[in-house]
């Protein structure tokens, strides 16, 4: 049976717009630097700029995929989609540049970053999974809302979750007396900007959609 893997494009919207574009090549190349050193227990091929607006990986399946996509966003500055594609790689892969492979994982990546593009829900879906069948309906409902969710946050609570991030923090249950002395918030002011955002809610759908898309990969495995 063939390996399955997750690949992974993004692209970085309306960004030949920004007055800063160097700036912002600049901060996806050392963004790039930190996730491919932080998760290379789950890199098959690292993050790469393929196509100017666009960047590529090549993961395993594993529970750290949307912490690993959700810190990706926390290091960029400028809103970006994601297509992420499970499937197999028919052709050799290079672990340090994620170019010249082909597969399903990467044809089902690039049709769900089009799908985002052409049906964003006025703006508020980011990313579309592809590549589990019947699954995919259920993942792209829950993804649909857990962005929407995600798109009404205030600088405050988005501020809290990258704290989460930067601690290594992905689940709904944590010590959020520890979180709130390490952003310098009073623990009722932690709790409040939790509950207003619903940022509890949102990690356990992601929770919960991993646990899908593994119960179906242990299966195919």
């Amino acid at each position: 049976m063939d390996k399955s893997y997750i690949a992974i494009i993004g692209d970085l919207i309306d960004s030949k717009k920004t007055a800063h574009r160097a700036q912002l090549q600049e901060n996806l190349i050392q963004s790039f630097y930190v996730i491919n050193q932080k998760y290379a227990h789950i890199i098959v091929s690292k993050l790469t700029i393929t196509l100017g607006d666009e960047f590529q990986v090549l993961i395993k399946p594993n529970e750290q995929l949307f912490q690993f996509i959700d810190d990706i966003q926390r290091l960029i500055n400028h809103p970006i989609r994601f297509g992420i594609g499970y499937g197999n790689i028919s052709t050799e892969i290079n672990p340090e540049m994620s170019i010249g492979a082909d597969g399903s994982a990467y044809w089902h990546a690039r049709a769900a970053i089009e799908e985002v593009a052409s049906n964003n829900y006025s703006g508020n879906l980011r990313q579309v999974f592809i590549g589990l069948g019947e699954k995919d309906t259920t993942i792209n409902t829950i993804l649909l809302l857990t962005d929407t969710l995600r798109s009404s946050w205030t600088r405050n609570q988005l501020d809290v979750f990258n704290g989460l991030l930067e601690e290594g923090i992905y689940q709904p249950v944590f010590n959020q007396n520890v979180l709130a002395k390490k952003l310098n918030l009073s623990a009722s002011a932690l709790s409040k900007r939790l509950n207003a955002g619903n940022i509890k809610i949102y990690l356990k759908a992601k929770e919960n959609l991993i646990n899908m898309i593994e119960e179906v990969d242990d299966v195919h495995s």
